[in-house]
């Protein structure tokens, strides 16, 4: 629904939550700092560390014209919201790494002997209920250079996939 988000690599803050496609103008998360024209790298929710296991939540507003994005960092805290937007697309994207090469920023280096892991995606639908994306509800797509992805499993319950860089 025209929103993504991920863990997202920069020098200046390390591994930290980011969203992107939020074109609606209206209030996001505080710890959300601006960094492109509709979207954001959550300073106040970086530093994770390696292990750190977080969840990402896309559901309906209370109005059923928005789509919520939430994350929970299992840090006892629960879900903080991120983002909403319009309701405009099909698409949703929960991105296991994200870099974008920005300004020649040195690239993260994941070890394949410690890869990063998507355990899980589910979307809630419209009557209440949570459908685990797994088979032909979802798409997956390897289109990275730099990242290696291994053990995929998109025909599991739930799909699954690991990345690592080296």
């Amino acid at each position: 629904y025209n929103l993504e988000s991920g863990i997202y690599y920069n020098n200046d803050v390390g591994w930290a939550v980011y969203f992107f496609g939020d074109d609606n103008g209206l209030e996001n998360n505080p710890d959300c700092t601006p960094t492109w024209s509709t979207g954001s790298i959550c300073r106040g929710l970086s530093h994770l560390a390696v292990g750190k296991q977080l969840t990402f939540t896309y559901e309906y507003c209370k109005s059923d014209s928005q789509i919520c994005l939430y994350v929970d960092l299992q840090d006892g805290k629960g879900r903080r919201f991120l983002a909403s937007d319009k309701r405009s697309t099909v698409e949703m994207y929960a991105h296991d790494i994200e870099t974008f090469a920005d300004g020649n920023r040195v690239e993260p280096k994941i070890p394949c002997d410690k890869p990063t892991k998507m355990v899980k995606q589910s979307v809630k639908g419209t009557d209440g209920k949570w459908t685990t994306m797994t088979g032909n509800k979802w798409k997956f797509e390897d289109t990275s250079p730099r990242y290696q992805f291994r053990n995929v499993k998109t025909s599991a319950n739930p799909a699954n996939w690991e990345s690592c860089s080296e």
